[in-house]
């Protein structure tokens, strides 16, 4: 089992109707992190909250890797983002 280094992510979560709805919220995590140059050279990930395995009402939670922190750029006041330093971790994603 690997460990995974802390990563400082925009994340954005919602309560989705249907699965394709998760392609919705990245394209908009994407471009709103693009527009800062901020993407770091990392793959995105997905965190499903909710407690057993749903096909509608997904509680989801997309997350993109930054290269630097953009809530220290200017304007950022209008933007609901969180931007979160995920914790090292087993990549197993059995473990709690």
């Amino acid at each position: 089992m690997r460990q995974i280094e802390p990563q400082l992510v925009a994340s954005l979560r919602k309560q989705v109707v249907e699965d394709n709805g998760i392609q919705y919220m990245f394209e908009e995590v994407e471009r709103h992190v693009d527009s800062f140059d901020a993407r770091a050279d990392k793959p995105p990930l997905t965190l499903l909250h909710d407690r057993d395995y749903q096909e509608i009402n997904i509680d989801a939670e997309v997350a993109v890797p930054l290269k630097f922190d953009i809530l220290q750029v200017k304007n950022q006041s209008k933007w609901s983002w969180k931007f979160k330093r995920f914790p090292k971790k087993s990549a197993d994603p059995c473990r709690k």
